[in-house]
């Protein structure tokens, strides 16, 4: 299906998002869900997979390990079958790839298709790396799962906190990077992945949050024709958040900037965007829920530019040579107004935007390693909070005037 019928309200982390979706798939699209294999090392319950697991079970075939009684009673039921449809690895990320590089060739070596998930948390997708790199090499298709992530995870210290996953993630050939903000968006983009898995396009990374975000901030729609459309923008990679055109006081090249950011960091840019427009500065905000694909079209139409095709395929390319996608997002009369980028990750990872639009560019991310602290202080330390957020929007602006 293109959509559940989860209504996403309150405040929700994207992490949270993914265990309600996958428990309402399981129930509104039985078929689809004997289909669905879970992975993971070590972390099935703290990546929000334990309604899933209640209801299918531990994978096994030999008999349980004896293991002492735990007279406390939990909220998971830890049921082991040989019908079993999560498969518990303990701490390996290595086979965790390796095991979903195999789910995700099943119909080709026996004629049955699985749609394999895992899960873990995104910084140990570089433990597993190579045996990542090998099964997509090999032409697997699986979705998996980072989360949490980021500096946003402030309070387990540096070494569980990620900043180089969102370039693995575009960077990779054979799969789609997505980092949404939204419950919404992750249920959209979860479904197309499960579509795409079944048409054996590609693969599907997901970077998650633990930051309980207010759904009242996306922009839900009761007109089908106006969500389809939002929809296709969340597939696509981007969305306008927040338009100033409109405003009166509204001039590129004088006092508009064009802020993109990805994931949680939505929140700071949303924050910042109200701070600067008391001060008479108009920031559209771009909501940048899928790097990779984002990224796979501009360098589609870059290829398609140096191979004289730019202009013989007017749906897929603007006639400047961007994507129709990027004519959208920043139309050419307004690429004179600078650019900041956001992102809870290396700010390199967004920075190719600035080429995309011929913008000057002013990157924000980490690029240091993580510390513990409260998100507040965290996200000052680094630059990521809403008010160095309006600081490099005056400053992009200032350069720009000068």
């Amino acid at each position: 299906p293109r959509e559940l019928s989860l209504m996403h309200r309150g405040e929700r982390s994207t992490q949270q998002a993914f265990g309600g979706v996958l428990s309402t798939l399981s129930r509104e699209c039985p078929e689809l869900a004997e289909r669905l294999v879970t992975v993971s090392p070590d972390v099935a319950s703290s990546t929000n997979l334990g309604g899933w697991i209640n209801k299918h079970d531990v994978w096994r075939l030999c008999d349980p390990e004896s293991l002492p009684d735990n007279p406390a009673a939990g909220i998971l039921h830890w049921t082991e079958s040989t019908r079993g449809q999560h498969i518990e690895l303990g701490i390996s990320e290595n086979n965790l790839f390796l095991m979903l590089g195999q789910l995700g060739l099943s119909r080709e070596l026996f004629g049955e298709l699985l749609l394999p998930i895992g899960t873990l948390y995104d910084p140990f997708i570089r433990r597993g790396l190579d045996a990542l790199f090998y099964s997509i090499y090999s032409g697997a298709k699986f979705i998996f799962v980072g989360t949490p992530s980021g500096v946003t995870l402030a309070s387990e210290g540096g070494i569980h906190q990620s900043l180089l996953t969102p370039s693995i993630g575009t960077e990779l050939p054979e799969v789609l990077f997505y980092e949404p903000c939204f419950a919404q968006e992750l249920e959209w983009i979860l479904l197309d992945a499960l579509a795409r898995l079944q048409r054996r396009e590609s693969s599907t990374y997901l970077r998650l949050t633990t930051r309980r975000v207010d759904q009242e901030l996306f922009p839900w729609s009761d007109d089908a024709q106006r969500r389809e459309r939002l929809r296709g923008q969340v597939l696509a990679g981007a969305y306008r958040l927040r338009d100033c055109r409109g405003w009166p006081e509204y001039q590129p090249g004088r006092n508009v900037v064009h802020l993109f950011a990805s994931g949680v960091m939505l929140v700071e840019a949303l924050a910042a965007h109200e701070q600067l427009r008391g001060e008479g500065l108009c920031v559209n905000v771009i909501n940048v829920t899928g790097p990779g694909p984002l990224y796979a079209r501009y360098q589609r139409a870059v290829r398609e530019s140096i191979s004289g095709a730019a202009h013989a395929s007017q749906s897929q390319t603007a006639p400047d040579g961007a994507p129709s996608v990027f004519e959208e997002l920043v139309p050419a009369d307004e690429r004179q107004a600078p650019l900041v980028t956001l992102v809870d990750g290396h700010p390199h990872s967004l920075a190719w935007l600035g080429g995309a639009l011929g913008s000057r560019v002013w990157p924000l991310g980490v690029d240091r390693f993580g510390q513990s602290g409260s998100l507040p202080d965290i996200y000052g330390h680094y630059g990521l909070d809403a008010a160095s957020v309006a600081a490099a929007c005056r400053a992009a602006l200032n350069r720009e005037r000068g």
